[in-house]
């Protein structure tokens, strides 16, 4: 039941990094969500003081941005289809990418 909101994540993700917004801190407690009464997904960023400002965001620091989130590899690949999507990149490489950050980190904060 959580699609919905993964997808208009990605969407989202993609719009901000497609504008060269960047949070240095993309994690759950600094993204807010709440689902409208259309049926919309509104997000909004904490921890403003941790962004940056500049060109569009490439897909290596892009991909890298997810590996502070928390979820299952399912909740990942679901994201990195619909982000892949909204940028018009490949989206097994996408994949990989993100896969490979957030085991990354996850694993050197056991």
């Amino acid at each position: 039941g959580y699609e919905d909101i993964v997808k208009a994540f990605a969407y989202f993700s993609a719009r901000l990094h497609q504008q060269g917004i960047y949070h240095k801190d993309y994690s759950p407690g600094n993204i807010l969500f709440d689902k409208q009464a259309d049926g919309s997904i509104r997000f909004e960023l904490v921890d403003i003081n941790r962004m940056e400002f500049g060109q569009t965001v490439g897909i290596d620091k892009a991909c890298r941005n997810f590996c502070r989130l928390w979820g299952k590899q399912d909740f990942f690949e679901l994201l990195a289809a619909e982000y892949a999507t909204a940028r018009g990149w490949d989206a097994q490489q996408v994949r990989r990418l993100i896969i490979r950050y957030w085991k990354r980190f996850w694993r050197h904060r056991k």
